[in-house]
């Protein structure tokens, strides 16, 4: 429950992707002030997404495979009704 109050009440924090304390940790430089390591990551915002992009998306791979399942299911459809007249038309009603 505590998860799906998180996401009624701040649904944008969902999408975002934040640095974890321990990544920050162990990108930090010896002695580094914490503004430089800010700055650091957010320059390296830009490409960490082009680099998450380079993966497919589950949604988009669901949405493929319920496309294809149903242009198969049309496609089936299609050559039992051809087959059907075809031989229907060989031979003949009577």
């Amino acid at each position: 429950m505590h998860n799906a109050e998180r996401l009624y009440s701040h649904p944008g924090s969902m999408s975002s992707r934040r640095w974890s304390p321990l990544a920050r940790w162990m990108l930090r430089e010896y002695n580094e002030l914490p503004h430089y390591i800010d700055n650091r990551l957010n320059a390296s915002h830009e490409a960490a997404v082009k680099y998450i992009a380079q993966f497919p998306s589950h949604t988009l791979a669901s949405v493929a495979r319920f496309v294809a399942f149903v242009t198969g299911s049309f496609a089936a459809l299609l050559l039992l009704v051809a087959d059907l007249l075809l031989l229907v038309g060989a031979v003949g009603w009577g």
